[in-house]
């Protein structure tokens, strides 16, 4: 066969195979497409699965007949069900009898919705255990559709928690408010000096209608010449202080003026803060405690007086020893400030050195003022004053042992004075201090038998005592103030 007649046979058999191959390489293609779509579909639904068992929430699917085709592990966590004993199951063992009703209403508008994929509107049920229990959940929906008919899946979480601690928190507020507005002590809380909120008691107390208080200045309520204090209040929670106590006089709506005890704390929220306050009327008692320290005043005078009565009835026994009592007072007061006593316990040394020798009123003033020699007799007489100043002193409720230091006022360390010869620390250190300052007004003053010595003999005579007949302790204290510190009996 000539080479031209062998090219057009092949030609024309080429063209009569073209369709053949081409019908095998679409099909192909189409196998190959299809393989690749069934791989697909089966990744795609091995992550669907994958997500769904491992999803906390439940994930139920249903047809549209309301039976279950659909259940993951989050369902039987929840439920209670198995998959096995779920599927092929009606909706309906999910829900509490009286809340069948609503529940397939719902399911009914989901499935009637069209053909939309989208997530329905979350919203709030009631869903029943296998065990029988019931418990709140949430509940979003959505339909869908393939070639073997309709379904919708839903995905419920169980709100049962989240309810209880919402329902806790709601009766603790309610509690709470309840302790607040029916509070007998006022509470408000203000921000940057504005009143935000005030309980009932609080508007009660400066005569404000109910929210009236709300917006008006701390200004607007506190005498202006008290503002200062709530200003300074106020900075010292700013600077740290976990709360602050304190009083200031507030104008009430009708004008009248009361005093009021706040307390309030620095309350810090967000990014801002707010002062939350708790207010009484202390009025009444501002004014009890007025009255009562007006009347302690009136018997500190009246006290003050009896003293000076009973020390002026010993002088006028005794006018040459006028003022000694007074004077010893002084010193004895002098040398507790030196050792360290507070004001009520110099206080207390006044008041024992101004009667320390009220005994000596029962001695006759012939003895008290002889200017010569006295006898032994006149002597023991005389050293009676001690005893006999206690048993003057000793029901009088002194808030001091008076009584006990006019006793032991000539009590001496080494057990050498009278009159029960005491020693050491069996001496009061109020009645070691008042033994030095008597001695001490005693040598450097005039006497009806003697001049005066000065005062250079008398600190040499507790210098010579000091730590045998006389404390050491207040030997050096009296020492101190006259020698080193100037001190002088004032006249």
């Amino acid at each position: 066969m000539r080479a031209g007649a062998h090219d057009f046979v092949m030609k024309d058999h080429l063209k009569r195979l073209a369709p053949v191959l081409k019908r095998e390489i679409d099909e192909a293609a189409k196998r190959r497409s299809h393989r690749l779509a069934e791989v697909a579909l089966r990744n795609s639904e091995a992550r669907y699965r994958a997500i769904t068992q491992s999803a906390t929430d439940a994930i139920v699917t249903s047809d549209e007949e309301g039976i279950i085709r659909g259940w993951n592990i989050g369902a039987r966590k929840i439920f209670g069900y198995s998959e096995a004993e779920a599927i092929g199951q009606p909706l309906t063992m999910l829900m509490p009898q009286r809340f069948k009703e609503r529940h397939l209403k719902g399911m009914n508008r989901v499935l009637t919705g069209g053909a939309s994929h989208t997530l329905g509107a979350m919203v709030t049920v009631h869903g029943l255990t296998k065990s029988g229990n019931e418990f709140p959940l949430e509940l979003s929906q959505s339909q869908w559709e393939t070639n073997e008919g309709r379904f919708f899946t839903g995905i419920i979480h169980d709100i049962s928690k989240r309810e209880k601690s919402e329902q806790s928190l709601q009766v603790s507020e309610e509690r709470f408010r309840a302790l607040i507005e029916q509070s007998l002590a006022g509470i408000y809380i203000s921000k940057d000096g504005v009143y935000q909120y005030a309980n009932p008691r609080m508007e009660q107390l400066l005569g404000y209608g109910p929210g009236n208080l709300v917006g008006l200045r701390v200004e607007d309520i506190v005498v202006e010449d008290d503002l200062a204090i709530v200003i300074a209040e106020r900075e010292k929670l700013k600077d740290g202080a976990i709360s602050t106590a304190f009083e200031v006089r507030a104008r009430r709506k009708d004008g009248s003026i009361i005093t009021l005890g706040v307390q309030g704390s620095l309350y810090k929220f967000d990014s801002t803060s707010a002062t939350i306050g708790m207010a009484q009327d202390i009025s009444d008692k501002k004014q009890a405690e007025e009255e009562i320290a007006h009347h302690v005043s009136q018997l500190e005078a009246a006290f003050k007086s009896t003293v000076k009565v009973a020390t002026t009835l010993v002088e006028m026994r005794d006018p040459y020893t006028a003022g000694h009592q007074r004077r010893v007072a002084q010193v004895a007061v002098a040398i507790g400030a030196e050792l360290g006593f507070d004001a009520h316990r110099q206080e207390g040394l006044g008041v024992a050195g101004y009667l320390h020798d009220v005994g000596k009123i029962t001695i006759p003033a012939e003895i008290l003022s002889k200017p010569g020699k006295i006898t032994a007799i006149e002597f023991q007489l005389i050293q009676c004053h001690a005893q006999l100043g206690y048993e003057v002193l000793k029901n009088i409720e002194f808030r001091w042992p008076v009584a006990e230091v006019a006793l032991q006022h000539h009590e001496r360390l080494d057990g050498s004075g009278y009159p029960q010869g005491l020693k050491g620390e069996a001496i009061l250190l109020e009645a070691r201090i008042m033994a030095v300052a008597d001695v001490v007004e005693a040598m450097s003053s005039h006497r009806p038998y003697r001049a005066g010595l000065g005062i250079e003999a008398a600190l040499a005579e507790i210098e010579r005592g000091r730590g045998t007949v006389y404390d050491p302790d207040v030997s050096d204290a009296c020492l101190r103030l006259f020698r080193e510190k100037g001190f002088t009996i004032a006249e």
